[in-house]
């Protein structure tokens, strides 16, 4: 159960990220490693006898069929990125707020695509990991205005340009959470 709830949570993360690495070539790797895990549960299933094997073979089976195309592209990921000159997701600024930060991120689109600014609040859980929280995104933009208030909220200002003069300004006040999702600090 603990194996399924692994890959599950691993494909969670990858739609809606809640632990990320500091290195982008980090959250390829554990993403490629977690797509290892119905080989695991097909493994494991050998230990099983009557209606329980059969369950854990088709489980694994049923998981193998994303894993395999899905853990190969990230394995090509992770030896592709290094040469790559431009990252996909780059941090813009740094904020610190208590022992939290709130980091803004641009995502590059390249030449075929628009850029998009997220905005989000990391909490440092061990050396290298991070737990983070989504606070705004906005798609396509150029940029965003960090102004931390005194009552543990941010002031996060979205700087959309589509070509018009002068930019458009989306201001929002975000309550900032102890370890991302705790209670409002």
């Amino acid at each position: 159960m603990a194996l399924i709830a692994l890959y599950v949570g691993s494909w969670a993360n990858l739609f809606w990220p809640i632990v990320r690495f500091d290195f982008e070539i980090a959250n390829y790797i554990a993403f490629a490693a977690a797509q290892l895990i119905p080989a695991a549960i097909l493994f494991s299933s050998t230990f099983s006898n009557g209606w329980a094997r059969w369950i854990w073979v088709s489980v694994g089976l049923v998981f193998s069929i994303p894993a395999c195309p899905v853990g190969f592209g990230a394995a090509a990921c992770v030896v592709l990125l290094p040469t790559q000159s431009v990252s996909l997701f780059e941090r813009l600024s740094v904020h610190s707020v208590n022992k939290e930060t709130v980091a803004v991120y641009r995502s590059n689109g390249s030449a075929l695509d628009a850029d998009g600014i997220t905005v989000r609040q990391e909490c440092r859980i061990a050396p290298g990991l991070l737990v983070v929280r989504p606070l705004a995104h906005a798609y396509p933009a150029n940029g965003a205005r960090i102004e931390l208030q005194q009552s543990g909220t941010v002031r996060i200002t979205m700087i959309e340009n589509h070509g018009e003069q002068p930019p458009t300004l989306t201001p929002r006040p975000v309550q900032l959470r102890r370890l991302c999702w705790g209670p409002s600090i």
